[in-house]
């Protein structure tokens, strides 16, 4: 037991020091694509209009309009880790060992990190994420994590929406080069001069007074999440043979620049 508690603090320092190093020396090397940037705006607009309309305790507005709930899957992260950091996103890591590698990974490339999930630390972990939704974070959580069953959505990220009051926003992404892990998840790496597609997918947003385990909002959600990571695959396909991948992108990969928030319009925690 020693010896294994020994090894992970190990394994923990050197995914803080070396799992950043190599992001960041990754996306130096990758172009990317988006699409879908004006569904996660209409997003935005929405929550401004509801509160424009008189509601009260929504969330924080920040000059970049109103923070929404990035949902994912778990396989997906790397990629989008590499595409969104430095704008201050919170993310919902596991309470599990193998969040803390996560958390080692994450904060220094300018995410907040809140700890916990649906089944250890969820009803703590779901206050503070709807807390810093209300403060003007955007939010992300892979609704298939942390353990399974893969591209299946949990009930958690509903419950977190609805306390927020923001829209889930559904995220697909894909890379080639890159490779797929023999783990729960296939857990996608890029490999070094990839190429990056992220696609937004439509909003989805909670009712207030429905159930928070809702089959069909589950089933939805997933149907969307799909749809995005299809979309992100097929974009990326077309324009592999057309070449269109590349130039002031790839540059905006490397920084980090293109999708979500500028660094300053949304508060960061541990970046």
């Amino acid at each position: 037991m020693k010896g294994q508690r020994t090894r992970d603090r190990f394994g923990h320092r050197a995914a803080g020091f070396l799992g950043p190093l190599i992001i960041r020396i990754g996306g130096s090397t990758s172009s990317l694509l988006v699409a879908g940037e004006e569904r996660v705006a209409a997003a935005r607009a929405a929550v401004d209009g509801a509160a424009a309309s008189g509601a009260a305790g929504g969330p924080a507005r920040s000059p970049a309009g109103s923070p929404v709930l990035f949902s994912f899957w778990h396989g997906c992260l790397l990629p989008l880790i590499a595409t969104h950091r430095s704008r201050g996103i919170v993310a919902l890591v596991s309470e599990h060992s193998d969040g803390e590698y996560i958390r080692r990974v994450l904060e220094p490339l300018g995410y907040g990190v809140v700890r916990g999930s649906t089944t250890r630390g969820g009803t703590r972990a779901l206050f503070e994420m709807a807390a810093r939704a209300r403060a003007g974070c955007d939010l992300a959580v892979t609704p298939d994590g942390p353990r399974g069953p893969r591209r299946a959505v949990g009930a958690g990220v509903l419950a977190i929406a609805r306390r927020a009051g923001i829209p889930i926003v559904p995220v697909g992404a894909c890379a080639a080069p890159a490779v797929s892990l023999p783990t729960w998840d296939a857990f996608l790496i890029p490999l070094p001069g990839s190429r990056l597609s992220v696609c937004y997918g439509e909003a989805l947003v909670i009712p207030l007074d429905g159930p928070d385990d809702s089959d069909s909002l589950r089933a939805l959600l997933a149907e969307r999440i799909e749809d995005a990571t299809l979309e992100a695959e097929r974009r990326l396909r077309d324009a592999a043979r057309s070449g269109r991948v590349g130039g002031a992108r790839a540059r905006a990969a490397a920084s980090g620049s293109a999708l979500g928030h500028s660094s300053a319009s949304r508060p960061s925690r541990g970046g």
